[in-house]
């Protein structure tokens, strides 16, 4: 999984960026294409910069 910290559960990510679980697992797994803005909110949880 993508993590700027490490401990940060699938679950809680998807939580402050306001998606599912399997909304953060799918594109993980190739499966799909979030939006930008979901991207953004990705990384901006995550302490990435893009």
């Amino acid at each position: 999984m993508l993590a700027g910290r490490r401990d940060r559960r699938r679950e809680e990510v998807a939580w402050l960026v306001s998606v599912s679980p399997d909304y953060v697992k799918c594109p993980e797994q190739g499966r799909t294409h979030p939006s930008g803005a979901v991207l953004r909110a990705l990384a901006r949880t995550l302490r990435l910069s893009c």
